[in-house]
């Protein structure tokens, strides 16, 4: 793109790979541990009971399935071997290839949002250089325009000097003049149009103009990025804040009783909000530094702009007067303030289903 400076441009990009790196550590990182703590307990818990003679009939019924990844129901008994072993592999597989699943549509989605984020923080930096883009075209044209050099003679008539030192006047007779009596004057000035300041630049202008399409591609690409991923957000979303409720409220029930279980619901609800996090931090990002082009708008010399450079610079202002968001289907925005709303419902509904199993 032919806005903005390559250096600045290139420090916005190197700090955007930067942060979708940090978003696939901290996404594989969060699910492998969980991965780690899920799938070895259920494991651990048979062999514990096999050690200590527990038979399957000591077992209650609504706690047989704490020997697997997850509940499932059969339509015989697969606590016994060899369905326990063959269950509990295709368990492991399955939560594998899940897990999988999670970590492509997270770093997928998470690092597209940070490149949108870049690419507005790249239109705050660009629109803030075109200060500097008409100050030097406004050097330039003064300076092809406003130097001129010319003979300043001492008589009345302009002459001009011949190479035998000789002044040729206005009527063509030759005279012998001395060096004392003409002299080289250097003249600064625009001897045009001297007001530079309501001119339409053609450097600014393209720059602007560039600008102006720029700023609409990228709005263009976010809405067609909201467009794919709306369904995603909004299942994704809805997935993660039930799970993260039931996870709660089994570290509550199976709190001092059972530590294998313990760890692995904590670790489901730390992976279960990790998503909702990334995504409502970065969609904050994208809110915000759409909303700051007007800032970079208002804070430049726009007073010194021609009539079409302000007109595109209002078509900046009023467009970026509204946040560029993501949304899931139009439901709610992706932002922390969503996120801290999410936070709230699960909250409400752990406290329903504690006092519900209480009574």
């Amino acid at each position: 793109s032919t806005v903005g400076f390559q250096e600045r441009k290139k420090e916005i990009f190197d700090s955007a790979t930067k942060k979708a790196r940090r978003i696939t550590l901290i996404v594989m990182i969060i699910l492998d541990v969980m991965v780690a703590a899920w799938i070895p307990a259920p494991f651990i818990k048979h062999l514990t009971e096999e050690h200590n003679n527990v038979t399957n009939n000591e077992i209650d019924d609504d706690k047989k399935w704490l020997n697997f990844c997850y509940i499932i129901w059969f339509p015989t008994d697969i606590t016994v071997s060899p369905y326990f072993e063959i269950m509990y592999l295709l368990q492991c597989i399955l939560f594998i290839f899940a897990t999988t699943y999670l970590k492509a549509i997270d770093i997928t989605i998470g690092a597209m949002m940070v490149h949108i984020s870049a690419q507005f923080e790249i239109l705050y930096t660009a629109l803030q250089d075109i200060d500097m883009i008409l100050s030097v075209a406004e050097e330039k044209k003064k300076k092809n325009t406003g130097e001129s050099r010319f003979v300043e003679p001492t008589a009345v008539n302009m002459c001009v000097e011949d190479s035998d030192k000789r002044l040729v006047t206005g009527v063509g007779t030759p005279a012998e003049r001395g060096p004392q009596e003409w002299k080289t004057t250097y003249v600064r000035g625009n001897f045009g149009n001297t007001d530079t300041k309501h001119e339409d630049l053609p450097e600014p202008m393209c720059y602007l103009a560039n600008f102006v399409q720029y700023h609409q591609a990228v709005i263009d690409f976010t809405a067609d990025v909201n467009k794919a991923f709306g369904p995603v957000f909004l299942i994704s979303f809805s997935t993660r804040q039930f799970l993260a409720c039931v996870m709660s409220f089994q570290v509550a029930l199976t709190w001092g009783q059972d530590n294998n279980n313990n760890l692995k619901f904590i670790f489901g609800f730390v992976t279960a909000m990790c998503q909702p996090m990334i995504f409502c931090w970065y969609g904050t990002a994208i809110i915000h530094n759409s909303q700051a082009i007007q800032m970079a708008a208002y804070e430049g010399q726009w007073y010194r702009y021609s009539k079409t450079m302000k007109q595109h610079l209002q078509m900046i202002v009023a467009r970026s007067q509204k946040a560029v968001h993501l949304s899931a289907c139009q439901f709610y925005v992706i932002s922390l303030q969503t996120f801290g709303k999410m936070i709230n419902a699960i909250y409400a509904y752990f406290t329903l289903l504690k006092n519900q199993y209480e009574n």
